[in-house]
């Protein structure tokens, strides 16, 4: 089963509908290599034959962050993106000259570094966000 398939039956199952927008972003979401704009979600749903307003984009962006579906990422220039819940932890790679965002996995070598600061600290980590900035290889 898919990231999508499994968003899909979790929100069915805590007896949400499932309309045509709402099942096209998730599905579109699974489908991405890196969290969406909101222009680009709108975007690819008329590539896909729907034509939602912006208020109701809005609106189920805001139920899928509710259900916890979908997560935010502030990746600059306060634009908000937007991905499914994954079930690995990962980081951004973000582009300066493109934009291109790569997702990218530091699971052991943070784990690491989140219990060393709790041990030197008397600190609890309980969440965090890393995303790095610089030139792709094509903009180099």
């Amino acid at each position: 089963m898919n990231r999508a398939e499994r968003t899909l039956i979790s929100l069915m199952q805590s007896g949400h509908r499932m309309t045509a927008v709402r099942r096209e972003i998730i599905t579109l979401l699974a489908e991405s290599d890196a969290p969406l704009n909101k222009p680009e979600i709108a975007a690819r749903l008329r590539s896909r034959g729907l034509q939602p307003d912006r208020t109701t984009i809005y609106r189920e962006m805001n139920f899928l962050i509710a259900n916890a579906e979908v997560e935010t990422v502030e990746l600059g220039r306060g634009e908000l993106r937007y991905e499914l819940k994954d079930a690995f932890h990962h980081h951004h790679l973000v582009c300066t000259k493109c934009e291109k965002v790569v997702c990218y996995p530091l699971n052991d070598e943070l784990t690491a570094v989140e219990q060393e600061i709790s041990r030197l600290a008397d600190f609890k980590v309980t969440g965090h966000t890393l995303e790095f900035f610089g030139l792709c290889g094509q903009c180099r």
